[in-house]
């Protein structure tokens, strides 16, 4: 299966007076054509700074220092802003995890989708671009669309703006839509809502999807692949199967372990001892080592290579 995206060595920096904040450091993934990639981490991890890298959306005082990040051959980092926009919302789309907050209050959901669409599909006239946001909204689950599409986001609650969103970022019918966090600021039932959505969504407009998250059963059960990200950094990669039954990332490891199971009224859950590293200051060596429980004085001293260790499987640690 050919890759649809390509991430080398991205380094995404932000620049205080005081410090570097390196948010993503020496980062390489690759995004197959048609598959959904969990990302996943514990929060602060670089995750959706690396999606912003991607749009290239970083703005000051964050800069995108050293990479490449390939979409279909083309260096999306080597694009004006101009070029950048003919892209956005057409080729990549990005669902955010704040769906209220990301829709303009002072317009009606229809107008937000409709200028979507003018952006993208110049030659759309006025009636073709309105059956087409009905149809969307349709698509997604918003009842009564016809008349829907006039209200206003606080109109719309959590679940059904993240709905809207999602009817917007398809608008174009994109080759890659990253979803970051799509469903923390909604409870248990909608989120599961929300991920079927996506997921038959994907049937009718094949896109390729990556699903950025902390919420490992959600990977578990949608992802084709998942990458656990640690500190600015791919720890490892695999086939969802493979991670889950044969993880070998003490990081990984924890991070598993730390999910509640069926039997989990009897069972204790483990929690990482400590927190993950100021990006501003980072150990030396691999930067989990200061809360590895199996770590030794190499760990300390320099960081691990990112290696495949079976088919198909990346891991950059000492211990395996």
């Amino acid at each position: 299966m050919e890759n649809l995206l390509e991430i080398k060595d991205l380094r995404t920096y932000f620049y205080t007076e005081d410090s570097v904040i390196k948010a993503v450091e020496g980062l390489n993934l690759s995004i197959k054509k048609g598959e959904v990639l969990g990302l996943a981490g514990e929060s602060a991890c670089g995750k959706s700074i690396t999606a912003y890298s991607v749009m290239n959306l970083i703005s000051p005082p964050g800069k995108i220092v050293k990479g490449e990040v390939l979409f279909q051959g083309q260096d999306l980092l080597k694009l004006s802003q101009k070029q950048m926009q003919k892209i956005r919302g057409k080729e990549i789309s990005i669902v955010f995890q704040e769906p209220v907050a990301s829709l303009n209050p002072l317009y009606t959901v229809g107008f937000q989708i409709d200028e979507m669409l003018k952006t993208h599909n110049k030659d759309m006239n006025k009636k073709s671009r309105r059956k087409r946001i009905i149809e969307l909204l349709e698509n997604v689950g918003i009842d009564d669309a016809k008349n829907r599409m006039k209200d206003y986001p606080h109109n719309f609650s959590g679940g059904q703006a993240q709905r809207v969103m999602v009817a917007m970022s398809l608008s174009c019918n994109p080759k890659l839509l990253i979803a970051d966090e799509p469903t923390t600021s909604l409870d248990v039932t909608i989120q599961a809502q929300i991920m079927d959505l996506f997921l038959k969504l994907r049937q009718q407009i094949d896109f390729t999807l990556i699903l950025i998250t902390h919420n490992l059963a959600l990977c578990s059960e949608v992802a084709d692949r998942v990458a656990i990200m640690y500190s600015g950094k791919i720890v490892e990669l695999a086939d969802r199967e493979e991670i889950f039954s044969n993880s070998l990332h003490p990081y990984t490891k924890a991070l598993f372990s730390s999910i509640p199971k069926g039997d989990s009224n009897k069972t204790k859950l483990k929690v990482i001892e400590g927190t993950v590293p100021d990006p501003a200051d980072k150990p030396l060596g691999c930067h989990f080592h200061p809360r590895c429980p199996f770590k030794d004085k190499k760990c300390t001293q320099a960081y691990p290579g990112y290696r495949e260790v079976s088919r198909n499987h990346w891991v950059s640690c000492y211990k395996v």
